[in-house]
C-alpha cells in the first residue's frame, strides 16, 4: 500500500513509456498485417519495421497524442488516433507505391487499422489498471453518481470521472428516444424510473451531477426536491466555466464547498420580464452571463454596451441566436463617453446592470489614472444620466475587495459604492439603486482557476502567492442571478451579499486542479503576496448582515455613509485625471477625502 501511494512518475518518463508502448504495438500490428495479407511472416530487414515505427510516432506527435490525459478515453482522443492512423496509412502507402518499401500495397492500410484497435485495447487496459491501483490506494467503495443529461457534456463528464472514486449508476434524460439506451454500459433512465428505484431501495446514490440550466428548469423542481429528501446531494456542472474541460465532482466540491444557491424564479421574472434592459460591460465574463440569463426572461428590449468591439460582437452574435422576439441593440461605447446620453435619449430604459469596470488588480495598479477614470468617473456619468432620464432600477456589481481596500481596484469599487449611496440619499425613492458585492467568480477572465488551468496545460509551475491565502468563491451563473434578483428585493439602504459559505484556500484549489487535470507532477511555487493583495478578503465591514426576501442573500448594514461635497470631489478628480501634466498623488489625495481610511502610495 505504501508503495502504491508513493509511486509517482515524472511527466517525461510517462510520455517515454507511452511512446515505447506505441512502438511495441506498431511492430506487433505490422507483423500481424503482413500475416493477414500474405499468410506468412518473412521480413528480415529491420529497416522496414523501423519505417513503420518512425512513421506512426511522427503522426502521433503531429496530432498531439502524447499531450492528453490517458486515464480518459473519449471521442476527442479517438478522433486524434483516427487522424494519426489515417495519415500513417497514407504515408506508408506512398512509401510502398514509390518502391521505398518492398511490400504489398494493402499492408500499410491493414497495419493502420490493426494498430488503431490495439491502441484502444491498450488504453482500456491502462484505465482498468489505474482504477485498480486507485482502489488499493483509497481503500473504499466508489460513490454512487447520477448524471443528468445524456448529451455530449454529460457523456464527457462520465469519461472524465475517476472510476475508482465515483461509480455512475445511470444517466437521466427527458428525451424519450434516448431512454433505456446505454452509454458505455450505463443505462439512460427517465426521472420516473429513478423514482421507482428509490422507492424500492434498489440503488445507492450519493450525488446527482446537473448542468446549471437544467437545475434552473422549473419542470425539474419536484425531481430535485425528491432527491434531496433522499439525502442525495446535487452538484452543478457549469458549461460556461468548464467549456473545454468539464472537471470532476471532487473539484467542484472543493471550490464551492456548499450547495448551489438556487434563484427564485418570481424574483428573476419581476426584475426583467417585459422591461427594457441596459447591460454595461456586456462582453465581459459577468456581463455576458447576465445577458444570457436576461434574454431567457423575455425583456422587451436588451441593449448590450461594451467598449471592446470584439467582445461586443461575440455576445451580440450569441444573444441574437437565442431569440427572435426580443430587440437586441449592440452599443459600442464607453461609460465615460459624453455621447452616452444619446443612448438614453433614443431608448426608454427601465433597468441598468452595471458590469463595466477594470477589475484585474495587477493591471489597475500599473495603470491607476486610466483605471480610476473608467471605474469612478464612468459610474458617476452613468448614474447621473440614469437619474436624469428616469431609470427605474440601477444595479452596481461591486467586489469584496471594496471592503477596507488595500489596492486601487478595490478603492475604485468602494468609491463607486459611496457614489451610489450618496445619490440614493439625494433622490430618495425616484430610482431604486442597488449594490451587489461579489467574492471571486470561478471561470471569469483572469480568475485564479483559469490561470491555474493554463499553467497546468503548459506543464507548470502553478504559482500561488501565499500558502495561507483564502478567497470567497461563487460561480458565474450565481453571480448573474444575484444581480438580476436584487432589483426585486428591498435593499434597506444596504449592500446585497450572497451567502458563499466559508473562504477557501487557493493552495487547495491549485492542488485539486492539478490532481484532476493531469497525471504529471506539477510544481506549485509560492511567489509572495503582490502589491495590494490581502491574505484574506472580507465580505462586510460592519459584519452586520440582515435577511432578505431570498434565504441565501444577505443585506450588509452600516457599510455606507454620506460624503460631504462628493460631487465637488468628483469634479476635481475628473479634472486631475484629464490633465496629462497632473500629479498622480493629487488624485490619491482627492480619493482619500472620499475614503479616509485608504492609505495611498507615496
Amino acid at each position: 500500500m505504501k508503495y502504491i501511494e508513493n509511486l509517482k512518475l515524472s511527466r517525461n518518463l510517462k510520455r517515454g513509456l507511452l511512446i515505447l508502448n506505441d512502438c511495441l504495438l506498431t511492430v506487433i500490428s505490422f507483423y500481424l498485417s503482413l500475416y493477414f495479407r500474405v499468410g506468412e511472416i518473412n521480413i528480415h530487414d529491420p529497416v522496414i519495421v523501423l519505417y513503420f515505427v518512425i512513421t506512426y510516432i511522427f503522426c502521433s506527435i503531429l496530432f498531439g497524442n502524447y499531450n492528453v490525459i490517458n486515464r480518459y478515453l473519449n471521442s476527442s482522443i479517438l478522433w486524434q488516433w483516427i487522424k494519426s492512423c489515417s495519415l500513417n496509412s497514407v504515408i506508408l502507402s506512398a512509401l510502398i507505391t514509390f518502391g521505398i518499401l518492398s511490400l504489398p500495397r494493402s499492408v500499410g492500410f491493414i497495419q493502420s487499422i490493426t494498430l488503431f484497435l490495439f491502441l484502444i485495447l491498450s488504453r482500456k487496459v491502462y484505465i482498468k489498471l489505474n482504477e485498480h491501483f486507485n482502489k488499493l490506494k483509497y481503500g473504499k467503495s466508489p460513490s454512487g453518481i447520477l448524471i443528468y443529461g445524456a448529451d455530449p457534456a454529460g457523456i464527457n463528464l462520465y469519461y472524465r470521472l475517476d472510476k475508482a472514486k465515483y461509480k455512475v449508476i445511470a444517466f437521466i434524460d427527458d428525451d424519450l428516444d434516448k431512454q433505456n439506451l446505454n452509454v458505455s454500459n450505463i443505462k439512460i433512465l427517465s426521472k420516473k424510473s429513478i423514482f421507482k428505484l428509490l422507492e424500492n431501495n434498489k440503488i445507492n446514490i450519493n450525488t446527482l451531477l446537473v448542468k446549471d440550466h437544467d437545475l434552473n428548469n422549473n419542470s425539474n423542481t419536484i425531481f430535485f426536491k425528491t432527491l434531496k429528501s433522499n439525502n442525495i446531494s446535487i452538484k452543478v456542472i457549469n458549461d460556461a466555466i468548464y467549456s473545454d474541460n468539464i472537471d470532476h465532482l471532487n473539484l467542484i466540491s472543493k471550490i464551492l464547498e456548499r450547495d448551489w444557491v438556487e434563484p427564485q424564479v418570481h424574483l428573476m421574472n419581476k426584475s426583467v420580464a417585459g422591461k427594457s434592459i441596459l447591460i454595461t460591460g456586456a462582453g465581459g465574463s459577468i456581463g455576458s452571463e447576465i445577458c444570457r440569463q436576461v434574454i431567457r426572461l423575455e425583456p422587451s428590449k436588451l441593449l448590450l454596451l461594451d467598449n471592446s468591439e470584439y467582445a461586443l460582437f461575440k455576445i451580440y452574435q450569441e444573444i441574437t441566436s437565442l431569440t427572435l422576439n426580443v430587440e437586441v441593440i449592440p452599443v459600442l461605447e464607453s461609460v465615460c463617453s459624453n455621447d452616452l446620453e444619446r443612448i438614453f435619449k433614443e431608448n426608454k430604459i427601465d433597468t441598468i446592470f452595471h458590469a463595466a469596470a477594470y477589475k484585474h488588480v495587477g493591471l489597475v495598479e500599473c495603470n491607476p489614472k486610466y483605471s480610476i477614470y473608467n471605474n469612478v468617473i464612468g459610474i458617476a456619468n452613468l448614474i447621473d444620466l440614469s437619474i436624469k432620464y428616469g431609470i427605474l432600477n440601477f444595479t452596481l456589481i461591486s467586489t469584496d475587495k471594496a471592503v477596507n481596500p488595500s489596492n486601487i481596484m478595490g478603492l475604485t469599487k468602494r468609491i463607486s459604492e459611496l457614489i451610489l449611496h450618496n445619490k440614493r440619499l439625494q433622490v430618495k425613492d425616484s430610482i431604486k439603486i442597488d449594490i451587489v458585492r461579489f467574492g471571486n467568480v470561478i471561470g471569469s477572465s483572469g480568475s485564479a482557476v483559469e490561470i491555474f488551468k493554463k499553467q497546468i496545460a503548459n506543464g507548470g509551475p502553478v504559482t500561488v502567492t501565499h500558502p495561507d491565502v483564502t478567497r470567497y468563491f461563487m460561480s458565474i451563473p450565481e453571480a448573474a442571478q444575484l444581480v438580476i434578483q436584487s432589483c426585486s428585493i428591498p435593499n434597506h439602504n444596504g449592500i446585497f451579499i450572497l451567502d458563499m459559505g466559508k473562504p477557501i484556500k487557493i493552495l487547495e484549489i491549485a492542488r485539486a486542479l492539478i490532481e484532476k487535470n493531469t497525471l504529471d507532477e506539477i510544481e506549485i511555487q509560492i511567489t509572495g503576496l503582490k502589491k495590494g493583495e490581502k491574505l484574506h478578503e472580507e465580505l462586510s465591514i460592519s459584519q452586520r448582515l440582515i435577511a432578505s426576501n431570498h434565504e441565501k442573500i444577505r443585506i450588509a448594514q452600516d457599510e455606507l455613509y454620506a460624503v460631504k461635497d462628493i460631487n465637488c470631489h468628483l469634479d476635481n478628480l475628473k479634472n486631475q485625471l484629464l490633465n496629462s501634466n497632473s500629479d498622480q498623488n493629487k488624485c490619491y489625495e482627492i480619493l482619500q477625502k472620499i475614503v479616509p481610511n485608504y492609505e495611498y502610495p507615496i
